[in-house]
């Protein structure tokens, strides 16, 4: 994958996750219009999840979520899913423990 693209998302990563202002819906827009200006083929998937809310108790939540897909070189394909930055990772869960449950390509 480019170094930019990369670069653009370490720090969409970094940017602090709001509900309504930047949630992973906002973040995978901002990654896919940046990989498709850089010339690369990229989709947005939505999808079902499961997960636990750790300051909840491991309060078992489904939810709506939202992450990119991203072609690579010789057809290899790059799932970026940075819905949380780190700060609210160690609060709610970590992206990697979302469960999908049901998932589509929709953009």
């Amino acid at each position: 994958m480019n170094r930019n693209l990369k670069a653009w998302i370490d720090s969409v990563y970094h940017e602090p996750f709001n509900l309504f202002t930047n949630n992973c819906w906002h973040k995978s827009r901002k990654i896919i219009r940046k990989a498709r200006e850089l010339g690369l083929e990229a989709k947005l998937v939505v999808c079902i999840v499961f997960f636990r809310v750790k300051f909840l108790h491991n309060l078992p939540v489904v939810s709506l979520h939202f992450y990119s897909v991203i072609e690579g070189k010789n057809r290899k394909y790059f799932y970026v899913d940075v819905a949380f930055d780190p700060e609210t990772e160690k609060r709610i869960c970590h992206n990697e423990e979302f469960k999908v449950l049901l998932e589509r390509k929709i953009w």
